[in-house]
């Protein structure tokens, strides 16, 4: 009979150091979302203005068919409807392409947010390091119910976030 004896060490929480950061904080006040955040609002009003044009021809041409059916002959009529049904069905696509979970609007906004997080995390882990802070809790997830404010880290990451010039992602050190 084979027995594995593992040695388990008690540890104390005075050996470890804790802080925390309000992620939802970083976001509101780092220059750099705001610069990510223009630039995804130009997005949005492109796309916004894709959707309206779609939209407008599709009303004409449903107008034009509904003004016209009952002069139509039914091969006629069959055939507007038929490209009135394709048309919907682009505009359905468009907004599929632009608005749904993998679309345009969600893939350009973890491009222009991963390298913020990156960077936010990377000024985290930094100022862990120095301090030698163990764990580093987001305050903004809910999870943390009380935070003495001494442990706060989020003022200290924010001043080093934006050392950096509005839009760089890159710290000024």
């Amino acid at each position: 009979l084979n027995c594995v004896v593992v040695q388990v060490t008690a540890v104390s929480a005075a050996d470890y150091r804790i802080a925390y950061v309000d992620s939802e904080r970083i976001f509101v006040e780092f220059t750099g979302t705001k610069t990510v955040q223009s630039q995804f609002l130009t997005d949005l009003e492109g796309w916004v203005k894709q959707m309206e044009a779609k939209k407008a021809d599709l009303d004409k041409l449903m107008n034009e068919h509904d003004g016209q059916r009952l002069m139509l002959s039914d091969a006629r009529r069959k055939e507007k409807e038929d490209e009135l049904l394709a048309r919907q069905s682009e505009y359905n696509q468009l907004g599929v392409e632009i608005w749904g979970p993998t679309g345009k609007a969600a893939t350009r906004n973890e491009a222009l947010t991963r390298p913020l997080i990156l960077k936010i995390k990377e000024v985290v882990q930094r100022i862990a390091s120095q301090e030698g802070i163990n764990l580093v809790f987001d305050a903004s997830d809910g999870n943390l119910v009380y935070g003495d404010p001494t442990l706060d880290l989020t003022q200290r990451v924010l001043d080093e976030l934006n050392k950096a010039a509005p839009g760089t992602g890159t710290s000024g050190q």
